[in-house]
């Protein structure tokens, strides 16, 4: 289900009556967290419910959203006014007071993407997900489950990748293109296969950490998601070059996997930012 866990877990009542019967049936859940002034900063957000005769109207612009047009809902995560804490609400885009900007990504494609307006929008307090105020701790809980799930995807591609180039390199042997492979190219290949390899266990130790409730949970979350990513992209970056130019046509597999893994690299997390609160929580510095 994807973002639809956050229903499951935090939805009201009548919320997970009208959700999870569509989530079941494949309804998509979006997320419009991410702002201008940078990344994913929750506790930072500018977007703003504002009250007016009565009703809430919300403001405010997210960006670099995926599924703009796919999902069915996004969790929006944005500040009653004068609030300090972020809250989190279920908005349906198709409703007044919403524009949508779809962009062209560099990779990823399969799935709109792009930037949200919220223009004076009607919001009720019945579409709140969870507590009001609760919108850091519902977007911090819901990584430490996605971020493993992230890792594994782009390492899956790097295994698929590598996959493809021993048989790529196996099929010029028998065609006798080349004699044997040179060492750096045997010193790559088994780099690479540990590099895969060493990020899947990570991310298994990962979702264990959290299935478990173990405090070190989120701390793995945000290094396993750092780590795996650059990894799978240093192997598709690498073993790309043993697939010869056929490789760098826009519609080959392995640069597919190069633009999609790129766009990874700044989605869910930016890596130097995780990398930073892992140095934090394990010297105990205060963020």
């Amino acid at each position: 289900v994807g973002h639809g866990r956050m229903i499951i877990l935090h939805g009201s009542q009548k919320q997970q009556k009208l959700w999870m019967p569509k989530l079941a049936s494949g309804s998509l859940v979006g997320i419009a967290a991410t702002e201008a002034h940078g990344g994913s900063k929750i506790q930072a957000t500018k977007t703003t419910a504002r009250k007016n005769d009565g009703k809430y109207l919300l403001s405010g612009e997210k960006v670099f959203i995926s599924r703009i047009k796919e999902a069915a809902v996004f969790v929006v995560f944005f500040k009653f006014e004068k609030d300090e804490t972020p809250s989190a609400a279920l908005i349906d885009l198709a409703r007044k007071g919403v524009a949508i900007e779809t962009w062209e990504p560099m990779g990823l494609r399969g799935w709109s993407w792009g930037k949200v307006v919220f223009e004076n929008t009607p919001l009720t307090e019945l579409e709140v997900l969870g507590a009001r105020g609760q919108g850091t701790a519902i977007f911090k809980e819901h990584f430490v489950y996605y971020r493993p799930m992230v890792a594994m995807t782009t390492l899956s591609v790097a295994a698929a990748v590598f996959d493809r180039t021993m048989d790529h390199v196996n099929q010029r042997r028998a065609r006798k293109d080349i004699a044997e492979p040179r060492d750096t190219c045997l010193e790559s290949i088994g780099h690479h296969y540990g590099a895969i390899n060493a990020g899947i266990l990570s991310a298994l130790c990962a979702v264990v950490q959290n299935v478990e409730n173990s405090p070190n949970s989120s701390l793995w979350s945000r290094m396993t998601k750092a780590w795996s990513v650059e990894q799978a992209y240093h192997t598709v970056s690498e073993l790309a070059l043993f697939m010869g130019a056929a490789a760098f046509r826009n519609d080959h597999f392995v640069a597919k996997a190069l633009g999609d893994l790129r766009g990874f690299l700044f989605a869910d997390g930016i890596h130097d930012g995780l990398r930073r609160s892992v140095g934090r929580t394990l010297l105990d510095v205060p963020s």
